[in-house]
């Protein structure tokens, strides 16, 4: 493929309600394209009963098809609401437990674009967020496993239209 005609996949990753979904849907419309969704709240809302680490994996899977989906359905631009990185770090943070599969799938996917979200914007309660007081610390576990996986990432700050303007430089600047 010749230079910049590659297909950019952008994952948006980051603590609980810091935005990622506000800003996927805004970066879609931006880029005319759709985001890709977020399987975990699908397969959690659906649940029955609460999760359990095993249920981890089923999201995973999910959400593996939900970005393939996305990937193939778009021609030049991919956003992604979130990916499996958030599925394993869930994982690490909540049950301290570590996928090595997942890890592999992490250092061997197609190249993209973390936008790592800061948690400076005000809380959202939702029934499906459990940290709404640790949201610094968790941003902290997610760039340094960024960095020890060796994953590209720029982070995003700001507010409403702050925020997308933070994203899309990070984008316009990317190679």
């Amino acid at each position: 493929m010749e230079k910049g005609a590659e297909k950019r996949i952008i994952a948006l990753t980051g603590p609980e309600s810091t935005g990622k979904t506000t800003l996927a849907l805004a970066l879609a419309n931006h880029f005319g394209t759709k985001a890709g969704a977020e399987y975990a709240r699908i397969f959690l809302d659906d649940l029955k009963r609460p999760y359990m680490l095993s249920d981890l994996e089923n999201i995973a899977l999910g959400q593996l098809n939900f970005e393939k989906q996305a990937i193939d359905e778009n021609t030049r631009m991919v956003i992604l609401d979130t990916d499996l990185l958030v599925v394993f770090l869930w994982a690490k943070i909540k049950y301290r437990h570590h996928f090595g599969w997942m890890e592999e799938k992490l250092r061997n996917q197609t190249e993209r674009l973390y936008l790592l979200c800061s948690p400076d914007i005000a809380w959202s309660p939702d029934p499906l967020r459990e940290n709404p007081n640790d949201r610094e610390e968790i941003f902290e576990v997610y760039r340094t496993e960024l960095t020890r996986l060796g994953l590209e990432y720029r982070i995003v700050t700001g507010a409403g239209v702050a925020r997308l303007e933070s994203a899309l430089k990070a984008i316009i600047d990317w190679k």
